[in-house]
């Protein structure tokens, strides 16, 4: 009787055993597949991150080819775009024909990015013109700069601002640098690789 349990249980042990997924590993314990996300790493640099930005959803793939296809992809439509975009002049004037003094305000623009919106928001402190009847600007305050809609797996970085205020405070124009980061999902590995920086202007002219 136990001759044939002890038989039972080395065959049950055999069944679980080859049943089980079998991973090539080599002398430092390192599966194949480990192996290739860290030679993706290396070849295009990519962080490993513990989690993405709040609102960024990762890029998600099952294999490291694939994952490579994609960030040639990336790279390759990165070169095809201009380093500057230029969201180009818009006219405040007056509201509903009137103009209110103000003291501090805000000035907006928005670019189409694909399925996203890149935003850029001036804060400005006004002065009032008896004499033209309206604001003009007197000095910007702070410029950000952010996405809006639905960006997948990427975040933009702003790094730095530049304000300019000509034509006796009539116009003002604004460039924001900075640059686009993408979070891909290897299998279970989460990394991070920085796209190319980019800089967008805008300009508003209170005539």
């Amino acid at each position: 009787m136990k001759r044939i349990i002890s038989i039972g249980l080395s065959a049950l042990s055999l069944v679980v055993l080859t049943a089980l997924p079998f991973t090539k590993v080599d002398a430092k314990g390192q599966s194949q597949e480990s192996k290739q996300i860290q030679s993706l790493k290396t070849k295009y640099d990519l962080k490993t991150v513990s989690k993405a930005p709040e609102g960024v959803k990762p890029y998600k793939f099952d294999t490291v080819e694939e994952a490579e296809k994609f960030i040639e992809s990336i790279k390759a439509q990165e070169a095809k775009t201009p380093n500057h975009v230029d969201l180009g002049n818009t006219e405040v004037g007056k509201k509903n024909g009137q103009a209110t003094p103000m003291t501090y305000g805000n000035e907006h623009r928005s670019i189409l990015l694909g399925l996203c919106y890149m935003n850029i928001d001036a804060s400005i402190e006004y002065l009032w013109s008896s004499s033209m009847g309206q604001n003009y600007y007197n000095r910007c305050t702070g410029v950000s700069s952010y996405l809006s809609g639905v960006y997948y797996g990427n975040a933009w970085t702003q790094s730095s601002y530049a304000a300019n205020i000509v034509n006796g405070g009539r116009q003002l124009n604004v460039t924001v640098y900075g640059k686009f980061d993408y979070y891909i999902l290897i299998n279970t590995s989460l990394t991070s690789f920085a796209g190319k920086t980019a800089s967008y202007s805008a300009s508003w002219t209170n005539p």
